[in-house]
C-alpha cells in the first residue's frame, strides 16, 4: 500500500474544491429537488431499521467498536471470515453529520448489504477509513451530494452492485490497495463516476459510468490497476490516468464522451486492448509522456483522432487496431516517440492521414491497411532508421506512402495503388533510404516520386499504369534505380529532371505512352546501363538538355519514334546498345560532341541521324536497312501469262493430235 494520511484531509479538500466548481450552477436545483426525490424513494423501501444520524464504528474505541454496534443491534455476526459482521436492509436517512455510515480502524470481516443511504450537505453515504476485509454490496445511494462511497487507507475491500448515482461523486478511493469495484452504477454525478488516488492493485470491472460531468473513471498516481468491461458513455471524458503505472484497460465500451475516450499522462507500462472507443469528441486513445504500452485490438472510430501518442512517449506497440472514420488521423504518433511499433492496424476513411509518424526514430510501420484517407495512407515526417514494410495504402486522396525528411530507412514490400497523387513519395532531404519490392501502380501521378532526395536506392519495384511516370526523380542526386519494372505508364517509365549522378540499371521500361527512360532539364552525369526500353509510343531512351551521361548496353527496340534520341544534349556516350526496328536507331537533334560507339542498329528506317549537330563521333556501329521484299505481279499481267500458257498448251495438243492422225493414215 502506498503511504497514507489517516484522514487524507488534503484529498478531501481537493474533492470539495472540485465539487464547489461543479455545483456552482447545479447545487441549488439539486437541493430543492432532493426532498421530493427522497419522499418518492422512501415510499418503496422495505427496511429493518432507520437511522437519522451518523452510525460510526471505530474498532479502536470500545464505545464505538463492532462489539458495541452488535450489542446495539446495528449488525449481526462475530467478525470472522466465516461469520462476518453484517449490516443489512437498513435505511440511513441522515440529516446531519459527515456520513451516513462511517467505519474506521477495523480489521474484522464485515458486510454492508442492501441498505439505503440518504444524506444532505457535503457528506458521504459510506466512509471507510483504515479498514480491511469489507464487502459493500447492493446498496442504494440517491442524492448523497458529496460522494456515495469514500474509501481511505483501506485494503481488501469489495464494492459491488451498488447504485452510486446523481451525486457530486460516485465512488472515491484514496491511499488504498487490493480494492475491487465491481458492477456498480455511477451515473449522473457532478464529479467523476469513479475516482482513484494513490492506490495499488485495484480492479474496476463491469461498472456503468454514464453522463458524469467529469470523467467516467479517473486515476491519479495509481499502480497495478485493471479497468475492464466497463460501460463509459457521455461523460466529460472516458478514462483519465495520470502518473499511473502498470495499468490494464481491457474490453471497455467508451463512447460519446466530451473529451478523450482513454487518456494516459506520464504513465508507464501497461496494455490497452479490446476496447470500443468510438464517437468521442477528442481522441479515442491518447498517450502523453507515456511509454511501454501495448495498444491492441481496439476499435477507435469516429473520434477526432483514433489513436494519438505524442510528447516523448517511446517504446509503445500499436497493433491490430481499427482506426477508421476519424476527423483527423486514424493513428498519429509524434514528437519524440522513438522505438514505436505500428503493425497490422486498419486506418481507413480518415479525414487526414491514415497513419502519421512525426519525429519518431527507430520505429516500425508494418502490415497495416490504410485506404481511402483524405490525405495520405501512411505519412512519415522527420525521422530516421524507420522500417515501413508490407503495408497496403490504396485509394488515398494524396499519396499512398509519403516520406518527408526521412533518412536511413527501409520502405519495402508495400502496395500503394490507385492513389490521387503518387504511390510512394519522398521529398525534402529524404536521404539514404531503400525502396525495394514495392508495387506502385494505377496512381494519378507517378508510381514512385522523389523530390530533393539523395543517395536512395530504388530497386525491384513495380510501377505500372500510372497517369504520369512510373518512377520520377526531380532535383534528386546520387540515387540508384535498379531492377524495377516501369511499364505501361501514360507518360514515361523512368523520368529524371534536374537530377545528377543517378545509376539507372537493369530496369524494364516498356510500352509507355512517351519514353521508356527520359532525362530532361540538366540531368547530367547519369549512367543508363543494361535497361530494356522497348515498344514505347515515342522513344526508348530520350535525353533533353542533359549532358555527360553514359548510355550503355541497353535494349531499345520497336519504339514508334527513335531507339535513342538526344535533343540539345552534349558530351554523352552511347555505347554498345541494341536499338532495332525503330524509326531511327539513334537520332541527335542540336546535340554536339557525343560519341556513338559499337551499337547495333538493325531494321530501323534510318540507322542513325543527326540534325543541327556537330562534332559527334559515330564508330563501329552495325547498321542494316530493313529488308524490302520483291514486288508482286500485277493481277492483269498474271492473268495474261496464265491465259497465254493455257492457249499455248491447247495449241500444242492440237498439233500433236493432228500428227498422230496423219501417221495412222
Amino acid at each position: 500500500m502506498k503511504s497514507r494520511n489517516s484522514k487524507t484531509f488534503a484529498f478531501i479538500s481537493f474533492l470539495i474544491v472540485i465539487i464547489a466548481i461543479n455545483l456552482s450552477f447545479s447545487f441549488t436545483n439539486l437541493l430543492s429537488s432532493e426532498t421530493t426525490n427522497q419522499e418518492t424513494f422512501l415510499e418503496g423501501l422495505k427496511i429493518s431499521a432507520t437511522y437519522n444520524s451518523t452510525i460510526e464504528i471505530d474498532d479502536t474505541d470500545p464505545l464505538k467498536d463492532w462489539a458495541n454496534a452488535s450489542a446495539e443491534g446495528i449488525c449481526t455476526g462475530s467478525g470472522t471470515s466465516g461469520d462476518p459482521y453484517i449490516i443489512s436492509g437498513e435505511l440511513f436517512n441522515t440529516t446531519s453529520g459527515s456520513a451516513c455510515l462511517d467505519i474506521s480502524n477495523s480489521r474484522k470481516y464485515f458486510r454492508v448489504l442492501n441498505s439505503d443511504f440518504i444524506i444532505s450537505g457535503f457528506s458521504a453515504g459510506i466512509v471507510l477509513d483504515n479498514t480491511t476485509n469489507g464487502l459493500i454490496e447492493g446498496n442504494q445511494m440517491p442524492r448523497n451530494v458529496f460522494v456515495s462511497i469514500l474509501i481511505l487507507n483501506c485494503s481488501q475491500i469489495i464494492v459491488r452492485d451498488n447504485n452510486c448515482s446523481t451525486n457530486a461523486g460516485g465512488i472515491v478511493v484514496a491511499n488504498s490497495d487490493h480494492i475491487t469495484l465491481d458492477s456498480n452504477i455511477v451515473n449522473d454525478n457532478l464529479g467523476p463516476g469513479i475516482n482513484l488516488d494513490n492506490c495499488e492493485y485495484v480492479d474496476v470491472v463491469d461498472n456503468d459510468a454514464i453522463e458524469n460531468v467529469d470523467e467516467g473513471i479517473n486515476l491519479n498516481d495509481c499502480d497495478f490497476v485493471t479497468i475492464s468491461t466497463n460501460t463509459i458513455i457521455n461523460n466529460s471524458a472516458g478514462i483519465n490516468t495520470a502518473i499511473s503505472n502498470n495499468t490494464q484497460i481491457i474490453g471497455n465500451t467508451i463512447t460519446s464522451n466530451g473529451n478523450h475516450g482513454i487518456y494516459m499522462f506520464q504513465s508507464w507500462i501497461g496494455s490497452i486492448s479490446n476496447n470500443d472507443v468510438n464517437h468521442n469528441i477528442d481522441e479515442g486513445i491518447m498517450l502523453e509522456e507515456s511509454g511501454l504500452f501495448t495498444i491492441s485490438l481496439n476499435h477507435a472510430i469516429n473520434n477526432t483522432r483514433g489513436i494519438y501518442i505524442y510528447d516523448i512517449s517511446p517504446n509503445n506497440t500499436i497493433s491490430e487496431n481499427t482506426a477508421n472514420n476519424n476527423a483527423l488521423s486514424g493513428i498519429e504518433v509524434r514528437d519524440g516517440c522513438d522505438n514505436s511499433t505500428i503493425s497490422k492496424n486498419t486506418a481507413n476513411n480518415n479525414g487526414e492521414e491514415g497513419i502519421w509518424l512525426f519525429e519518431c526514430d527507430n520505429s516500425v510501420i508494418s502490415d497495416n491497411i490504410a485506404l481511402n484517407n483524405t490525405r495520405n495512407g501512411v505519412r512519415l515526417n522527420h525521422g530516421e532508421n524507420l522500417i515501413c514494410d508490407n503495408n497496403n495504402a490504396h485509394e488515398n486522396l494524396y499519396n499512398g506512402i509519403r516520406l518527408y525528411n526521412i533518412d536511413d530507412s527501409k520502405v519495402e514490400g508495400n502496395e500503394a495503388n490507385q492513389n490521387g497523387e503518387n504511390g510512394l513519395r519522398l521529398l525534402s532531404d529524404s536521404d539514404r533510404n531503400l525502396l525495394a519490392g514495392n508495387t506502385a501502380s494505377l496512381n494519378n501521378m507517378s508510381g514512385i516520386y522523389l523530390e530533393s532526395s539523395d543517395n536512395n536506392t530504388i530497386s525491384q519495384n513495380n510501377a505500372l499504369e500510372n497517369v504520369d511516370s512510373g518512377i520520377h526523380l526531380s532535383g534528386s542526386n546520387d540515387n540508384e534505380i535498379s531492377q524495377n519494372t516501369a511499364s505501361d505508364n501514360v507518360e514515361n517509365g523512368i523520368f529524371l529532371e534536374n537530377s545528377l549522378r543517378t545509376f539507372i540499371k537493369e530496369n524494364v521500361a516498356n510500352s509507355n505512352n512517351m519514353s521508356g527512360i527520359c532525362l530532361i532539364s540538366s540531368s547530367n552525369d547519369n549512367i543508363i546501363y543494361q535497361n530494356t526500353a522497348s515498344n514505347n509510343v515515342e522513344h526508348g531512351i530520350f535525353l533533353d538538355n542533359s549532358d555527360t551521361n553514359f548510355i550503355g548496353l541497353n535494349t531499345a527496340n520497336d519504339n514508334e519514334l527513335n531507339g535513342i534520341h538526344l535533343d540539345s544534349s552534349d558530351d554523352n556516350v552511347i555505347f554498345s546498345n541494341t536499338a532495332n526496328n525503330n524509326n531511327n536507331g539513334t537520332y541527335l537533334d542540336t546535340s554536339d560532341n557525343n560519341k556513338i560507339l559499337g551499337n547495333t542498329f538493325l531494321n530501323n528506317l534510318v540507322c542513325y541521324n543527326e540534325t543541327g549537330s556537330t562534332d559527334n563521333l559515330f564508330s563501329d556501329n552495325i547498321c542494316t536497312a530493313p529488308t524490302v521484299p520483291a514486288p508482286g505481279l500485277d493481277p492483269f499481267v498474271l492473268g495474261m501469262i496464265i491465259g497465254l500458257a493455257i492457249g499455248l498448251g491447247a495449241l500444242a495438243l492440237v498439233v500433236i493430235f493432228s500428227l498422230v492422225r496423219g501417221r495412222k493414215k
